[in-house]
């Protein structure tokens, strides 16, 4: 009978253990997940029936642009946005840059991001804005576009219109152009002929100097 207080004490303590075990393992931080997460904007200029500028379209939200992580000289690690941005988690302690393309003359990149032990959250836009004297009009368009820019001299090139993951949707013309003022139009359809949906894509046009490109809106 004289056991009976030491044997109550004895339990009371083994519980207590186990309620100070359970707590500390609520408690406990997380383990490390360094990586990098940040925002891919896109810049499209919008047009009306006649050709001329109406505004700027800015795109913050987009899925499914293709972002690179680069380690020195090589890629590591690719993904694509989700809502505008892109994360990449489970790095190795280290430098990267981050950056998305559509073809070898657009890109964006990052600054060196420096990752520890954390996700970081970069503030640095990767920002892919229209460029060159390459005019569809209207933009955004519902059922048919037209693509109108100007050859300084007579030469190979290629009209095309990319997804947004830069993949060809449609070459509109690849040959030789004359020089001077062309212009060109698009039903909206893809290489099968089947309409393509509503959103937005990249027009292309490739030539020996370069590659003017356009963010092309469907309605």
């Amino acid at each position: 009978m004289r056991l009976e207080p030491l044997q109550r004490v004895l339990r009371g303590l083994a519980t207590a253990g186990l309620l100070f075990l359970s707590g500390c393992g609520r408690d406990s931080p997380a383990a490390p997940n360094p990586g990098l997460s940040g925002p891919v904007v896109l810049v499209g200029y919008l047009t009306d029936s006649l050709g001329r500028f109406v505004g700027t379209r800015v795109v913050a939200d987009a899925d499914g642009i293709p972002v690179e992580l680069v380690s020195g000289t090589d890629v590591v690690a690719t993904t694509t946005t989700v809502k505008g941005r892109y994360t990449f988690t489970g790095l190795q302690r280290g430098a990267y840059v981050t950056r998305t393309r559509v073809t070898p003359d657009l890109v964006a990149e990052t600054h060196l991001l420096t990752v520890t032990d954390a996700l970081v959250s970069v503030a640095d836009t990767l920002r892919l804005r229209s460029r060159g004297d390459l005019y569809p009009y209207p933009n955004p368009f519902r059922g048919s576009v037209t693509t109108s820019f100007v050859m300084p001299v007579s030469e190979q090139a290629s009209l095309r219109v990319l997804d947004r993951s830069g993949a060809p949707v449609r070459t509109l013309l690849e040959g030789r152009f004359p020089q001077g003022q062309n212009s060109m139009p698009w039903d909206g359809t893809d290489v099968l002929g089947a309409p393509v949906a509503s959103g937005f894509y990249w027009l292309t046009l490739s030539v020996n100097a370069g590659t003017r490109v356009q963010l092309l809106f469907r309605r």
